[in-house]
């Protein structure tokens, strides 16, 4: 196996995904068939749709297959192959390794160290008989040595055999790491085995000779074909994994991973004693989303804790609305909430311990899985139906699992547990409602006279200098708030932002603007708020979480609240619960002429104190502020102390809280929730609320119509990104940074990627310091309007600003020149330059206008976005300049595209189709070019 020092040049390893086909085929009756395995690796092959292929059109994204062992298909092998006998009586369990030739001798001692100290035997290695003409050339390029190993016990354990084997392997993989080396355990088990690697469905059974052998007898086979969506792909990447095969994405990869780690100094086990350490890390940033999710669960399934229950609590049902859920099994989700955030995104997960086979939807369906079972005894589970050919006299029962369902049949022929039976069965294991009862403080909104009436009005007013200095601009008030506290909306605007990005801006930019939202794309699909909301949730439980791999029904207790954007009321709440949940406030500011580097660096101290000393909240507050103190940047804090309490293994034991002065719009409170925070109050938006509505008796209503429009926008935005509840949000990380420094980023923000660098703390000094200035400044402080929402002469630079139109009409009016340059730049582009040092040539060796000019197309803006008038002409325009124009997502009005319109120049070449909506039918699609 060929490596190369990074083989990854153009993207982060950390942000693999994929989205593929899978499924499985068992025999109902427990016992291994001839049919399986071929119908199998058939089916696998009718998925090939689902999967990629390189562009050397013959090395696929990945494929694979995961069966049980056949015992007396391998100690055949052993005996004719290597001369060595198993007994019948005795366990065999079997590893499956990529490595290399160089490698080999080292793993070899490696695993007999190992072996030996658990309390195995090393029966042999032996190398897997492969076909590499079968594959492609880029993967015969990197394809790994395949090796299996034999063990049996040497001794017997009260653990069970598959938790000893998974002890094994994670203490081989951490010897590996440490050494850097680069083999990779497929499986190792006693129940199942992986075949998997860098190829296509249709090559896996001619590259693997094992697999067509007339003797390779199973009664389970799960396979998967891949597709990588934005990464390049690896014989290890390959699916199933060790005890999953996943179609879909992990939207909240980044913030499942960290809060893994935080939560690993809290994780206490009885079952694994002393051997915990070894297990630990439980996953890691490399990889795909899916592995990571392979990590979590094979720990808490081998760690004791049931399958099932395993995976109902990483992808949770949508309970809160729903009115028909059994009160116990909706404790469970309630409880172990408190143990792990939801792993969100859509999912089509097939999963296995060795005793049962299982397939779980995510909560919205955005994955298909179809399950068929025959009256011949086999179940065949896959992401399409008909991948196997079924008599219709041998149909029992054909079925299209819905949002939330979960499956399982049992491999010792115990039958089928269907979803509403499974469900019952896991919430009925203990008494979570009657825990929650007892341990699980809610608070519970009343009406807004009792929620935000409590903000009084100091008699001498509030601070005019105070808004200022936390950056609160006019436009801030008159287009973003009081709009939001009239009419409890977000503030309309036109789509797309023509401002410079912060960091080449000219003008002040709050920090906040550095941050830009990430949005799901390629195979992962947003989801719709407004009809969608009833599998959405904003709650949140604040207090520290509980020990993972407890099940007893009773943990530390919980404070439930009902968003994450606080009242008064709410936060009064708070402090009242001192002495069951222990709280405190650190302030978030530091002296003008102090160092704002150290002062950050006082407050993670600080913070790491409060939670060793018990605290299970903390307030980061901005609050308190004066003359010659400046506030710190709320996201910078949030992300410092949650990065910082990660890696201490603290963060799970605390909730942080902002009480903010500079949160204005819903982009603010997404930030912070993203990075870290658990709740916010925006209290500066408050106080400018009652202030503005002095005269109007029913402010309070106006500051409640604020919150609900920054839950709106929230709950867009968590939308945007596929996600469903804010409990995965939260600490999810789904920003790209642009303009900050790489080494700034590195310092305070870890898990936040950028394309470009920029400024660091010193420029975030300044400019704090200059509106300090004019805060506190002899002049009586005034908000300033910078023209970022709409254009301001002197204000902020606008792409689409009078000036430009004026010169667009006086070149085309043919009153320049020459081309008129812009004078300062305003988007990214602006700022490139050509690096070719070479000659151009003479025009009349490049192509003609007209050819060139038919590769060009306009952006997709759907009807609607703008007028029909408007999107008729820019179609029109296009095809008479020889370019072709697009529909966007809307489509068109069927006029445009009849065979009876004349005027063909109306027509959209390029048709886009969004889940064949908006009309899409055989006309649209055949009056399409593209």
């Amino acid at each position: 196996m060929k490596n190369k020092k990074n083989i990854y040049p153009f993207f982060d390893p950390e942000l693999f995904h994929d989205a593929c086909g899978t499924g499985f085929i068992v025999t109902l009756s427990g016992k291994p068939e001839k049919r399986v395995l071929p119908l199998a690796i058939k089916g696998l092959q009718r998925l090939a749709h689902r999967g990629a292929i390189s562009a050397d059109t013959e090395t696929g994204d990945g494929a694979g297959i995961l069966p049980d062992i056949p015992k007396p298909f391998f100690r055949e092998v052993l005996h004719k192959e290597l001369g060595i006998k198993v007994p019948f009586r005795r366990t065999l369990a079997i590893g499956m390794v990529f490595t290399t030739p160089r490698e080999f001798l080292w793993l070899k001692k490696t695993v007999e160290s190992h072996v030996e100290l658990r309390g195995f035997k090393l029966i042999a290695f032996r190398e897997v008989k492969v076909n590499s003409n079968a594959l492609g050339n880029l993967a015969q390029s990197i394809q790994p040595f395949i090796v299996q190993f034999f063990l049996t016990e040497s001794r017997k354990s009260n653990r069970p055999l598959e938790s000893r084997l998974y002890l094994l392997r994670k203490e081989i993989e951490k010897e590996i790491l440490n050494q850097k080396k680069k083999s990779y355990i497929c499986s190792l088990s006693s129940k199942t085995i992986v075949y998997k690697g860098l190829m296509s469905s249709s090559q896996l059974d001619h590259f693997y000779q094992d697999l067509t052998h007339e003797k390779y007898i199973v009664k389970l086979a799960v396979f998967h074909e891949r597709f990588s969506t934005n990464t390049q792909s690896t014989w290890s990447m390959a699916q199933p994994f060790r005890t999953l095969a996943h179609n879909g994405e992990i939207n909240t990869i980044k913030g499942n991973r960290l809060w893994m780690k935080a939560r690993e100094q809290e994780i206490k086990s009885k079952f694994w004693k002393d051997d915990l350490e070894s297990l630990k890390p439980i996953t890691n940033k490399k990889g795909s989303d899916s592995e990571s999710f392979d990590h979590v669960l094979e720990f808490l399934v081998r760690s004791g804790r049931d399958l099932f229950s395993s995976a109902m609590m990483m992808i949770p049902d949508p309970y809160e609305y729903d009115q028909f859920i059994p009160k116990e099994l909706k404790g469970f989700y309630i409880y172990h909430e408190n143990f792990m955030e939801p792993w969100d995104g859509p999912a089509a997960i097939v999963f296995t311990d060795g005793e049962y086979v299982a397939a779980k939807m995510d909560r919205n369906g955005l994955r298909p899985l179809r399950y068929t079972i025959t009256k011949d005894g086999l179940v065949i589970m896959a992401s399409e139906a008909g991948i196997i050919d079924v008599a219709h006299k041998n149909l029992e029962v054909h079925h299209h699992m819905r949002a939330g369902e979960i499956f399982a049949v049992s491999l010792k022929g115990n039958g089928i547990i269907h979803n509403h039976d499974l469900k019952r069965i896991v919430a009925g294991k203990k008494s979570y409602s009657a825990s929650l009862e007892k341990f699980l403080t809610t608070i519970t909104r009343q009406n807004h006279q009792q929620e935000f009436g409590i903000f009084r009005l100091p008699e001498t007013g509030f601070d005019p200098r105070l808004r200022v200095a936390f950056g609160w601009s006019k436009e801030d008030l008159t287009r973003y708030l009081i709009p939001m506290a009239t009419s409890g909306r977000e503030p309309i605007g036109s789509m797309g932002d023509d401002t410079p990005p912060a960091v080449i801006s000219k003008q002040d930019r709050c920090f906040y603007d550095y941050f830009k939202q990430s949005f799901a794309q390629v195979t992962n699909p947003p989801i719709d708020s407004i009809r969608e909301r009833g599998v959405m949730a904003l709650f949140k439980y604040l207090g520290s979480e509980n020990n993972l791999l407890d099940e007893r029904p009773t943990f530390n207790g919980a404070i439930r609240i009902e968003s994450p954007i606080l009242s008064p009321n709410e936060v009064l709440k708070l402090y009242r619960l001192k002495n069951r949940y222990p709280y405190k406030r650190i302030f978030c500011h530091c002296a003008i002429n102090g160092d704002m580097e150290t002062r950050i660096s006082k407050i993670k101290q600080q913070c790491r104190e409060t939670v060793e000393q018990g605290s299970r909240i903390i307030f980061l507050t901005d609050e308190e502020l004066k003359e010659g103190r400046l506030p710190l940047p709320m996201p910078l804090v949030v992300s410092a102390v949650h990065h910082f309490l990660v890696e201490k293994k603290l963060r799970s034991r605390v909730s942080l809280i902002c009480l903010s002065g500079d949160v204005v719009e819903d982009h603010h409170v997404a930030v912070l929730i993203g990075l870290g925070a658990s709740a916010v109050y925006p209290y500066m938006a408050y106080e400018l609320i009652r202030e503005h509505f002095v005269d109007d008796k029913n402010w309070p209503e106006k500051m409640g119509n604020y919150r609900y429009a920054l839950e709106k926008g929230l709950l867009k935005i968590m939308a945007k990104m596929g996600i469903s509840t804010i409990s995965s949000y939260h600490g999810s990380m789904l920003f790209h940074a642009l303009g900050l420094s790489r080494t700034f980023l590195k310092k305070y923000f870890p898990s936040i990627t950028s394309d470009i660098s920029g400024i660091g703390l010193e420029h975030i000094l300044n400019g704090q310091k200059h509106k300090h200035d004019v805060a506190f400044g002899k002049n009586e402080p005034a908000f300033v309007e910078h023209g970022f929402f709409r254009f301001r002469k002197g204000g902020e630079l606008h792409g689409y600003s009078p000036d430009e139109f004026k010169a667009i009409q006086f070149v085309a009016n043919k009153k320049a020149k020459k081309s008129i340059e812009p004078t300062s730049p305003i988007y990214l582009r602006d700022l490139f330059q050509y690096k070719s040092k070479r000659d151009s040539i003479a025009v009349d060796r490049t192509e003609s206008l007209e050819k060139i000019l038919k590769r060009f197309g306009s952006g997709a803006i759907s009807l609607g976005a703008i007028s029909e008038t408007v999107h008729r002409e820019l179609a029109r325009g296009m095809a008479l300049s020889g370019c072709r124009s697009n529909t966007g997502e809307g489509g068109e009005l069927d006029d445009r595209y009849s065979r009876t319109n004349p005027d063909k120049n109306v027509n959209s070449y390029i048709k886009q189709v969004a889940s064949g909506r908006f009309g899409v039918a055989v006309e649209y699609l055949a009056a399409a070019r593209e």
